[in-house]
């Protein structure tokens, strides 16, 4: 019972990072679209990784 809760913890707090990680890229998506064009497209390639790369990277 207790190793079930600590597993539904787990994965439920996982969901929650991901959903954050993907809206916090979804709003610098939206900051890169105020930029001039010609740095438009640097500004999306800061924050293209998506969640399973930045963990990746970060756990590196």
């Amino acid at each position: 019972m207790k190793w079930s809760l600590c597993f539904c913890v787990l994965v439920l707090s996982a969901c929650s990072n991901k959903q954050l990680y993907e809206s916090i890229q979804y709003n610098h998506k939206i900051e890169c679209q105020k930029v001039a064009d010609v740095d438009y497209q640097a500004c999306l390639d800061l924050h293209k990784d998506s969640y399973e790369e930045y963990t990746r990277k970060r756990l590196e």
